[in-house]
């Protein structure tokens, strides 16, 4: 059809072997958080997920991640519980793979991990400014990095970056 790239028959398949149902599913849906996507979130007390969606959650606090995961998979989700420090190459690099073990593909990164500066800027403290920075920023680089070769495999894949909470406060 015309406006996904896709000629012929309903039952059609583009060159992706996607039919002109499934375009139009994913369109009917928030492209970002439907089915038959594997997404890997960092989690922070904020709870991610999509009904019928693969989800790997990646948390510092494993027993936080594994709280989420038995949420999520309480809504029909497949959820995958990982502890890891998103500042850790390593770490990251191992979370990767074992959402790729688990689920075969990533389609989705939400990089959603921040850490919330106590108190203004005269009593922030330069590790604490530090840990910010590394939390936020430097997690979301290292997980990007990470998951992009295994995204760029699938053809199509999206990243959300959330942002600190920081950008919307004085430090006054």
């Amino acid at each position: 059809f015309q406006d996904g790239g896709l000629a012929g028959a309903a039952g059609a398949e583009d060159q992706l072997g996607v039919t002109r149902q499934q375009r139009e599913a994913d369109v009917a849906q928030d492209h970002l958080l439907v089915e038959r996507k594997v997404h890997l979130v960092e989690y922070d007390n904020r709870r991610p997920g999509s009904e019928g969606a693969s989800l790997a959650i990646v948390a510092r606090d494993g027993a936080a991640a594994e709280a989420v995961a038995q949420q999520l998979q309480g809504t029909g989700s497949r959820a995958l519980a990982l502890a890891a420090d998103i500042t850790d190459p390593g770490a990251v690099a191992a979370a990767i793979e074992a959402t790729l073990a688990a689920f075969a593909r990533l389609d989705v990164l939400v990089n959603n991990a921040a850490r919330a500066l106590k108190g203004n800027l005269e009593q922030t403290e330069p590790e604490d400014w530090q840990s910010e920075l590394d939390g936020t920023l430097t997690g979301a680089f290292l997980v990007t990095r990470a998951a992009l070769v295994p995204m760029l495999k699938e053809g199509r894949a999206a990243i959300v970056n959330i942002g600190s909470v920081n950008g919307l406060m004085t430090f006054g």
